[in-house]
């Protein structure tokens, strides 16, 4: 399996696009969202194919997401600092068969770029929102820069290091 942005997108259009009777409410949305998120990174592998095995941080991301999204905000770029904050927090929880370490430096400031580019101009639909947002997390999430790194046990052991696949 591998992380796969057409899942996440799919996941969140139906999340997003509201319908006729909209959103019952923010929390439930955010809960939705991490849910979508976790599945998501479910697909991915380490560097040397293993699967992952958990991300306890999405409870919490559900949460945080469900407060963010239930509040006003001043600015989109403000709602992407805090949104990115968030699924900092969340990735750094991934777990992955013979996983010692994840290092997600780089990856806040990743989905907050991307996310401020989408985030500070109206979407059309709530489908093209979801699409937005697919592409964000996934580029900030494969992104090369987030490295995941263990040691398979033998004689010898055998240390990976890698981006997640």
């Amino acid at each position: 399996m591998a992380l796969l942005k057409e899942t996440l997108q799919a996941e969140l259009t139906s999340i997003y696009e509201k319908g006729p009777l909209g959103n019952p409410s923010g929390a439930l949305v955010g809960i939705k969202t991490a849910k979508a998120y976790l599945n998501y990174c479910a697909a991915g592998q380490n560097a040397v194919g293993q699967p992952m095995t958990a991300m306890l941080g999405s409870v919490i991301l559900g949460q945080t997401l469900g407060t963010i999204f239930s509040a006003m905000s001043p600015s989109g770029s403000l709602t992407a600092i805090k949104m990115a904050s968030a699924f900092e927090l969340c990735l750094m929880t991934f777990m992955s068969t013979f996983q010692i370490t994840i290092v997600t430096g780089p990856f806040k400031q990743l989905l907050k770029t991307n996310l401020d580019i989408h985030l500070n101009k109206p979407a059309i639909t709530g489908t093209e929102f979801a699409s937005n947002f697919a592409m964000a997390l996934h580029l900030s999430t494969a992104a090369p820069a987030i490295i995941v790194s263990g040691i398979v046990p033998g004689v010898p052991p055998i240390p990976f290091s890698g981006p997640i696949i």
